[in-house]
């Protein structure tokens, strides 16, 4: 009777260790299935991510070097201004900055409609509104004369006008320094992040035992990734400003809002493509 006993214990306990086993193998694919959805879209959103940082730092290439020919441009057709009477001169002077305020604005305006959609929100949340004619003349009156002024043309003297005026066409040439070093390194970073997403496929695609059926997701799963992220981006971003919420709450909506669309488009297309290559049964092909 001891010795059933025993052995009873001894098969309850091996089979203890099955279900453990088999518990353990269950979490692993689960952390498995979970790291390979990870990995799905990390290609899609890593070149959707990538190209848009370099494109976005070409425009604020461009941006940059269009305001500041643009301001050296009017301050060339002002040379001429010092011979003329004091009267010519503010009226000038006056004309030149209003041109540079339209003209900087509209640059920014063009800039900001060629951008991603992610990208132009975070430069409406630096600069959420671009700065009037008026609201140049009150900013840089208070700068250079003190808040007692008010940015009152009415209330400055002449030589006060003149200064201001040829402030804010300086100022049209130039840009947000710190922007500029983010953008740089933001477009270094999108060429580098490109080189090691494609390196990781192309490596995935060699070490795979099935390349074909590798190759086909790389090319379907990256697509997937990269589109869903963008549109995904693009509605909540549409949604947000319908909505009229905060440009802050718009710009990370838009970061979580493509970042969701693009990991379930990619998973979803990856499912697809294993269930059609496995019921087409292509075995031999490798």
């Amino acid at each position: 009777m001891m010795i059933q006993l025993e052995t009873k214990t001894d098969t309850g306990a091996v089979n203890t260790i099955k279900d453990e086993t088999i518990i353990s193998r269950l979490k692993l694919d689960v952390i498995c299935f979970i790291f390979q959805i990870i990995m799905s879209d990390f290609a899609g959103q890593s070149a959707k991510l990538a190209l848009e940082s370099i494109r976005n730092s070409y425009l604020r290439d461009h941006y940059i070097e269009i305001t500041r020919d643009t301001a050296i441009e009017i301050l060339d057709e002002t040379d001429h201004v010092e011979q003329l009477s004091p009267c010519q001169r503010q009226d000038i002077w006056k004309c030149a900055a209003i041109k540079a305020s339209i003209l900087r604005n509209k640059t920014m305006k063009d800039t900001r409609t060629k951008m991603s959609s992610t990208a132009a929100i975070f430069s409406k949340l630096i600069k959420c509104k671009t700065p009037s004619f008026v609201d140049l003349v009150e900013r840089y009156s208070n700068r250079l004369y003190g808040n007692e002024i008010g940015g009152n043309l009415c209330d400055m003297a002449e030589v006060q006008k003149l200064n201001v005026f040829k402030t804010i066409v300086r100022a049209s040439g130039k840009t947000n320094p710190k922007i500029n070093i983010l953008s740089k390194v933001s477009g270094y970073f999108g060429a580098v992040s490109l080189i090691v997403t494609f390196g990781f496929l192309i490596y995935g695609i060699i070490k795979s035992e099935t390349p074909i059926l590798c190759i086909i997701k790389c090319v379907v799963v990256f697509k997937a990734g990269f589109f869903g992220a963008y549109f995904g981006s693009r509605i909540c971003i549409r949604v947000g400003e319908t909505f009229t919420f905060a440009t802050v709450s718009v710009f990370l909506f838009s970061i979580f809002g493509g970042l969701l669309a693009g990991v379930g488009a990619a998973v979803v297309t990856e499912t697809t493509v294993s269930i059609i290559y496995s019921k087409l049964n292509v075995t031999g092909i490798r």
